[in-house]
């Protein structure tokens, strides 16, 4: 952006922010002095999480819609500019897990997890950027995965992830000369209530694959978007900031098949 500081003109969409990390990303930007938009499926969770961030002082709305479907997407973008103004700060966070050997992974598993975690970025983005380009001037930043360097059983996730950093790439290179900066973060272990359905035995040997010896908190993430959504970083584009404890420099499982 242009200026060292949003505005309160200054509209941040974040997908998939009614929980976890997407939520703890809606309040740092609330806090940093965004107009926050929540896309969740969930009435409640988006709800909710808006709701939050204007009890702590901050500008928020919500809105409820489901963004692998482009139609949706365009719908979303159209409220959201007559309601709040231009979004001047997009976050794909949008997603959902694929854990399965490729034997077990079936079309519908396929284009699901395609169509959430992938998809998705690019009908948003594709939309965003229409005003972005006439104000020359904006932010993109999409959630990936250290998984998208390779991992057990998540062929599907990380596919979808690998293509999210394409996607970063390209966009960034298109972009460059409208002022419009894209960008990726690639979280490792974070401590999400997903990932404490895990058993401790599971949890102890996920852990052992990072090098720092402790899981990355929700916080971790939003502080990341924070500085990729700002004049902070005003010369850093098309770059995958890996928030993971080292993971994606070293990542030995502990399975017990792994030697």
């Amino acid at each position: 952006m242009n200026d060292s500081d949003p505005t309160p003109t200054d509209v941040a969409l974040v997908t998939g922010g009614g929980q976890g990390i997407g939520a703890a990303i809606c309040h740092r930007l609330g806090s940093d002095g965004f107009h926050v938009v929540v896309n969740d499926l969930a009435t409640d969770r988006a709800e909710s999480t808006a709701a939050s961030i204007v009890e702590a002082g901050g500008s928020a709305s919500s809105v409820v819609a489901d963004v692998s479907d482009s139609a949706a997407v365009n719908a979303m973008f159209d409220e959201i500019e007559g309601t709040v103004g231009v979004v001047s700060a997009l976050v794909n966070n949008a997603g959902i897990g694929g854990n399965a050997a490729i034997r077990n992974v079936t079309d519908e598993d396929w284009g699901r997890v395609l169509g959430v975690d992938l998809t998705s970025a690019f009908f948003c983005s594709r939309r965003a950027l229409d005003s972005m380009r006439e104000e020359r001037r904006g932010t993109i930043v999409n959630i990936t995965s250290r998984a998208w360097l390779g991992w057990w059983g998540q062929s599907t996730y990380a596919s979808a992830k690998a293509g999210m950093v394409g996607l970063t790439r390209a966009l960034a290179v298109e972009m460059s000369s409208r002022s419009i900066r894209v960008n990726a973060i690639a979280p490792g272990l974070i401590d999400t209530p997903l990932l404490r359905n895990r058993t401790e035995e599971a949890l102890a040997r996920l852990l052992k694959s990072v090098p720092v010896g402790r899981l990355g908190q929700p916080e971790d993430i939003a502080s990341a978007v924070s500085f990729l959504s700002s004049e902070r970083s005003r010369t850093i584009t098309g770059q995958v900031l890996y928030v993971g404890g080292g993971k994606s420099v070293y990542a030995y499982p502990d399975w017990p098949d792994a030697r």
